[in-house]
């Protein structure tokens, strides 16, 4: 069992906490709860939401000890993961309208859900039995993303005419 926080999503304005249980010697599941709005916002969108990830790790190549040919740990090593991720949010935007010679600020409360199917591939290192570092990057296919707008949350998401997903990210944690 591990518990794991996303190191970097407090400073794109969220906090990602995750759970993975390992099933057998190279495969593991995962689950993750983000919420939006409790870290820096630095576009001052004012964010408001919660989002949902569930990925199954395959061991792509564990990590083995030469001496005896076994496991260094059941978490350890390369993956790869399908993924999917839901995103249900509310944040400020500004829309300006132009309106002959000058442009006025029209501030609108907006509403985004959206939804991520993606391939994700990472590396774990576990020190000393008890301590997690994870790098991670994925592809895939999203719905839900805004034309105007990036957001960024536990994933991103293009709009209509570009429906890609992309995740990535860093994250330490504890293995009890």
């Amino acid at each position: 069992m591990l518990a794991v926080l996303n190191f970097l999503s407090p400073i794109v304005g969220s906090t990602e906490l995750v759970y993975e249980q390992s099933v057998k010697p190279g495969k593991s599941w995962e689950t993750a709860i983000g919420f939006i709005g409790l870290g820096f916002d630095p576009q001052e969108y004012n964010p408001r939401g919660v989002f949902f990830k569930f990925a199954y790790k395959f061991m792509r190549d564990p990590d083995f000890y030469l001496q005896r040919m076994h496991y260094a740990h059941i978490l350890k090593g390369g993956y790869f993961a399908p993924e999917i991720a839901f995103r249900q949010m509310s944040y400020d935007s500004d829309e300006h309208l132009y309106t002959g010679s000058y442009s006025v600020n029209n501030p609108e409360r907006k509403q985004n859900t959206a939804l991520a199917i993606m391939l994700k591939f990472g590396k774990q290192w576990v020190f000393d039995d008890s301590f997690l570092v994870d790098i991670f990057g994925g592809i895939g296919y999203g719905f839900g993303g805004d034309d105007y707008d990036v957001l960024n949350y536990g994933f991103i998401v293009g709009d209509e005419e570009v429906p890609i997903a992309f995740t990535s990210g860093i994250r330490i944690g504890w293995v009890f």
